[in-house]
């Protein structure tokens, strides 16, 4: 049975923006940034601010993408996924008949 390492994280700070910064605010930072080094934050802050201090980082753009800075929990409820796959999505259905058909 093989073992699988994880690679080592990358000792060059690397500033990730493009994507959705959500922070303890409950709400999405439009247009911030999230510079990092070895595995740890180091600033959040405006994209272009990030840029100009630390001057020859890695970028890395996250078009689209959600960044969730310090949630380092993820789990899923398969089960649950599973029970709402069989469930029919009636969600704008216009009339009974086409209920019934979904």
């Amino acid at each position: 049975m093989a073992i699988h390492a994880l690679p080592p994280v990358p000792a060059q700070v690397q500033v990730i923006l493009g994507a959705d910064l959500w922070n303890d605010a409950g709400a999405p930072l439009p247009g911030q940034a999230v510079a990092v080094r070895a595995g740890k934050i180091l600033a959040i802050g405006p994209e272009q601010d990030l840029l100009r201090k630390f001057k020859g980082a890695t970028v890395i753009t996250l078009p689209g993408g959600t960044l969730l800075p310090g949630l380092i929990e993820g789990h899923a409820h398969v089960a649950e996924l599973g029970h709402g796959a069989r469930e029919a999505d009636l969600g704008g259905a216009p009339s009974l008949p086409e209920a019934l058909a979904r």
